[in-house]
């Protein structure tokens, strides 16, 4: 499928067309064959990959098909949480979706690109902002390890009713509660069991977590940085490629403006 060009895209073609024009018409441009080559091929991508002027009923129409596939596509996705920890069947369960959405995701690309034409929003056809926040798998044994607190606790869900607000000054929370509880923040109200204090057991399990972090960091010495490859479509390449000719193109035919002045 033919994947239309955003706006910054086309501006940027838009820019080099102008050039190859005003090479065209300087006399002390020699390569001119070249020169319109160049331009043809410029001015193909634009004709071909630039989206429809879409209004009134295509307009709706394109909205509508829009909403439908968003819709289906979305729910399919993986959670932003299972992307980041990679639990067991996450990599499988991308690699499926991507295979069966990948005609779907390009069409909703072209949608978004044909019913917003002249947005520079750089997300307008970004299918990531509409990446679902709520796991589907099993956290359990994930890649990247993570932990789920659960607020307000348990014993204060249990208690809420007992707590006798001081409702004549919201900023200050006065309490009696039965027996062994008492209210030891002013803003958030927490419970604490005087016998087994969870709040205290976390923040020491923390401290020895961040201590063991830090050794680690020092036995291990300075972290090697990671030089990462950035993948390109086969559609991105093409693009990639005929913008270089183009560069490689005019800058031939300045260095013989040069040469002739």
């Amino acid at each position: 499928m033919r994947q239309y060009l955003t706006k910054a895209q086309r501006d940027a073609y838009e820019e080099d067309r102008r050039t190859f024009q005003d090479q065209l018409s300087n006399p002390a441009v020699q390569e001119k064959a070249a020169v319109r080559r160049e331009l043809r091929k410029v001015e193909q991508i634009l004709s071909t990959q630039s989206p429809p002027e879409l209004k009134g009923a295509d307009l709706d129409k394109a909205v509508k098909a829009e909403k439908e596939l968003r819709e289906e596509i979305v729910p399919n996705m993986l959670s932003q949480e299972e992307m980041r920890k990679n639990p067991p069947g996450a990599v499988g369960r991308e690699r499926a979706f991507q295979k069966r959405y990948k005609e779907k995701i390009l069409a909703w690309k072209n949608l978004r690109r044909a019913i917003e034409r002249d947005s520079d929003d750089p997300d307008l056809s970004n299918l990531e902002v509409y990446r679902p926040t709520v796991s589907q798998l099993n956290m359990q044994n994930a890649q990247i390890p993570g932990r789920d607190y659960n607020f307000p606790s348990e014993r204060f869900q249990a208690n809420y009713d007992q707590v006798k607000w001081n409702k004549s000054n919201p900023e200050t929370t006065m309490t009696a509660l039965p027996d062994s509880y008492e209210v030891t923040s002013t803003e958030d109200v927490v419970l604490v069991d005087p016998a087994t204090d969870e709040s205290q057991n976390l923040r020491d399990e923390m401290r020895g977590i961040k201590a063991e972090n830090e050794t680690l960091k020092s036995s291990a010495g300075p972290a090697k940085p990671i030089h990462k490859r950035g993948k390109m479509s086969a559609e991105q390449r093409k693009i990639q490629s005929e913008r270089m000719k183009a560069y490689h193109a005019r800058k031939r035919a300045e260095k013989a403006a040069k040469e002739v002045s």
